[in-house]
C-alpha cells in the first residue's frame, strides 16, 4: 500500500517502522531512537560532513521532542481506534476510513519532516550531489530486485509475498484459502511496480536538477512535498492504477475479516493493544488527556489536516485542535 521512493523511505521512520514491525528491538527502543536512525540513514546517503551532520541530528531531535508532545497522543488514538472497528469485521466504508486516516497521519508526518530534509539537501556540495545520484542508482536497483521488475512473473511473485507478510504480521499464520485469496487478489491487481519505478526516476531527476541549480530548500519542500503527498500531477495511468490498487487492497482486506478464525482475531487485538499501550507510556503525560477525545474523533471520521497540513483539526472543536 506504500508507494516507495527515497524519500518516503527515510522519512517514514516514526511512522511505518513503529506500525510494520521493529518487534525484535522493541517499539518503545525504535521510537526513543528514531531520530538518531533517521539521522544515519541521511547521513548516508548523502555523504554529509560533520558540520552537516550535527545541524540535522540536531533538526531531527528538535521535531523527535516535538512528535512525542504533540503527535504520539494521535497514533495512540488511531491504534485504539482500528481496534475498535475492527473488533465486529470490517465494512467498506470502515476501512476507507482507516486507510484515508492514516494517510492523514502520514501526510502530517511528511509536513513536519521534509522542511528539515529540504534544508539539508540545500546544503549539499557538488561532490555530495556526485554521491547522491549514485545512491539513487544503487536504490534504484534494489527496488528493481524487490519489486521483481524484470518480468511479470517476478513482480507477481513479490507482490504476493508483499501482500502475505503485511497480513501476517496483523493476523498471524494465515489459513490456506486465506492463501488462496491474496494471490487470487494479487493476480488482479495493477501491474503497478513499473510504474512506481518510473515515477520515483522521473522525481529523482527532477529533484537533481533543482540541487544542481542550487535551488532554495523552500522549492525543493515544494518538490519533495509535491513527490511523497500529492496527486496532482501524477501520471494517469500511475493515478489510475493506484486507485484500482487501493480499491482491491480494501476488497481483500473485508473478504479476509470475514473468515478471520478466533485466533486471528486475538493476535490482531493483542498486536493493536500492545502497539497503542507502547506508544501512550512513551507520551508525556501531559499529552495523555488528549487521547480519549482523539479515539472519539477517528471513531467520527472528525480527524482533519488543515489546508497546509501543518496542524491537525478535530471536527470544530478548537481545543482539541493541534493548530
Amino acid at each position: 500500500m506504500t508507494h516507495v521512493n527515497l524519500c518516503r523511505t527515510i522519512s517514514m521512520g516514526c511512522l511505518l517502522l513503529l506500525l510494520t514491525g521493529c518487534g525484535l528491538l522493541g517499539y518503545d527502543y525504535v521510537y526513543n531512537r528514531i531520530d538518531k536512525l533517521l539521522a544515519d540513514r541521511i547521513e548516508h546517503t548523502l555523504d554529509l560532513n560533520r558540520m552537516q551532520s550535527k545541524r540535522l541530528a540536531d533538526s531531527l531531535k528538535a521535531l523527535h521532542q516535538q512528535h512525542r508532545l504533540t503527535e504520539l497522543p494521535y497514533y495512540v488514538a488511531y491504534l485504539e481506534y482500528v481496534n475498535t472497528v475492527t473488533a465486529d469485521g470490517l465494512t467498506g466504508d470502515e476501512a476507507k476510513a482507516i486507510m484515508n486516516n492514516l494517510d492523514i497521519l502520514y501526510t502530517r508526518l511528511m509536513a513536519q519532516f521534509i522542511p528539515v530534509l529540504a534544508v539539508t539537501l540545500n546544503e549539499l556540495n557538488d561532490d555530495q550531489l556526485i554521491h547522491l545520484e549514485k545512491q539513487f542508482v544503487v536504490y534504484n536497483e534494489e527496488k528493481h530486485r524487490e519489486f521483481g521488475l524484470a518480468s511479470h512473473e517476478e513482480r507477481l511473485r513479490s507482490r504476493i509475498d508483499r501482500h502475505r507478510e503485511a497480513y501476517v504480521f496483523w493476523l498471524g499464520s494465515l489459513t490456506k484459502t486465506q492463501e488462496i485469496l491474496i494471490e487470487n487478489n494479487a493476480n488482479n491487481f495493477p501491474d503497478i511496480e513499473p510504474l512506481w519505478q518510473n515515477r520515483r526516476t522521473s522525481m529523482q531527476r527532477a529533484l537533481l536538477n533543482l540541487l544542481w541549480q542550487h535551488a532554495d530548500s523552500a522549492t525543493l519542500g515544494k518538490l519533495l512535498y509535491r513527490w511523497s503527498v500529492e496527486d496532482n500531477d501524477k501520471p494517469p495511468d500511475l493515478s489510475k492504477a493506484e486507485k484500482q490498487a487501493a480499491k482491491q487492497v480494501i476488497a481483500l482486506t473485508i473478504r479476509l475479516f470475514d473468515a478471520l478464525e478466533p485466533r486471528q482475531k486475538a493476535h490482531l487485538r493483542n498486536k493493536l493493544e500492545k502497539l497503542a499501550e507502547t506508544l501512550e507510556a512513551l507520551t508525556p503525560t501531559e499529552s495523555r488527556i488528549k487521547i480519549a477525545g482523539y479515539r472519539r474523533a477517528f471513531l467520527q471520521n472528525a480527524v482533519q489536516l488543515s489546508a497546509s497540513a501543518n496542524c491537525f483539526n478535530v471536527a470544530s472543536d478548537k481545543a482539541a485542535s493541534s493548530c
